[in-house]
């Protein structure tokens, strides 16, 4: 089966060229977020400082904001970059009983980016051969399992203590993922502030290590790749496109021009039927959400599922041509 040679080619130009890899902007994790807006508000509540003790407040804020904002591509200078931050804040505002929740709210986000990461080892361990390297995965997602235990008991107001502890779980997943991946996959383990998994009944069935997803204005049409970098477990990728496109709602996936490749192979018309919703939508923010179930017409994710039940789909980097 094939769709139009020329129209594939102009859809995957446009795709391809919003996946060029960029430089790091700002932090990996969206978890950081909720912080640096409080920042900057107290940033502009303090307006132009009268005082010695405004002025002071004003270059100390500026300092945090600076810091949070730190170009990052892992977890672990993340996790840096909030412990420095969060003490400069409490030193700033000790009586202030916002800073804590903030910086517990940024922690859980985390944990929840590394409990992501180590299902996504677990999932990468089973498609690796028998032998060191599934051995390896398995210990690594063991140790990580182990640190991501030790902050749920950990002390809620304590994010040094967290932080700490999350940094020794991200640290041993940059080790895991450097001895059973590719060389050649080792520098892009996962998407710094996008999302895109597949789900049947809650269980991982794929995770995408890059995603590139483009509105092109001028015919209403969406067009999504995912793609997804464990080798030697796993190389594969998966494109759909929804039309009429207008903002938050729901979308027929279009079957026609759906494709899946794995390894040297690819398969088109792949999805049988299918919705994109998408829940928030900001163009000038490069920000899109939302959720995905598709069922499919052959072997995909490994040959687990022919159902996707539980997809989830965010960019912050949403292009539009």
């Amino acid at each position: 089966m094939s769709i139009g040679g020329s129209r594939f080619a102009a859809v995957a130009a446009l795709v391809l060229a919003s996946a060029l890899p960029a430089g790091a902007r700002g932090p990996c994790t969206v978890a950081l977020e909720p912080l640096r807006d409080e920042v900057r508000s107290r940033i502009i509540l303090v307006g132009a400082p009268d005082s010695p003790a405004e002025r002071r407040e004003r270059r100390s804020l500026l300092r945090i904001e600076r810091r949070l904002g730190r170009n990052s591509r892992t977890p672990a200078k993340d996790l840096a970059t909030l412990r420095r931050a969060g003490d400069l804040l409490v030193g700033l505002y000790p009586a202030d009983s916002q800073i804590p929740l903030l910086l517990d709210a940024a922690l859980d986000g985390l944990h929840a980016d590394l409990a992501l990461d180590r299902e996504d080892l677990l999932l990468t361990a089973r498609r690796l051969p028998s032998g060191e390297g599934r051995d390896r995965a398995l210990d690594g997602a063991a140790e990580v399992a182990a640190a991501l235990d030790a902050d749920d008991q950990a002390p809620g107001t304590d994010h040094a203590l967290r932080s700490g502890v999350l940094e020794g779980a991200a640290r041993a997943l940059d080790r895991t993922w450097r001895a059973v991946l590719d060389r050649r996959d080792r520098r892009a383990r996962g998407p710094c502030g996008d999302l895109f998994t597949a789900r049947e009944g809650g269980e991982l069935l794929w995770r995408a290590t890059r995603l590139s997803v483009v509105h092109q204005a001028s015919s209403a049409t969406v067009h999504v790749l995912a793609e997804r970098r464990r080798r030697p477990a796993d190389d594969s990728e998966l494109f759909f496109e929804v039309r009429n496109f207008h903002g938050v709602g729901s979308y027929p996936i279009v079957h026609e021009s759906s494709r899946w490749r794995e390894g040297p192979f690819t398969y088109f018309r792949i999805v049988e039927s299918g919705t994109l919703t998408v829940t928030a939508h900001d163009a000038a923010a490069g920000r899109l959400e939302g959720t995905f179930s598709f069922t499919v017409r052959g072997c995909v994710f490994g040959c687990t599922t022919f159902e996707v039940t539980d997809g989830a789909i965010a960019t912050q980097r949403l292009e539009r041509l």
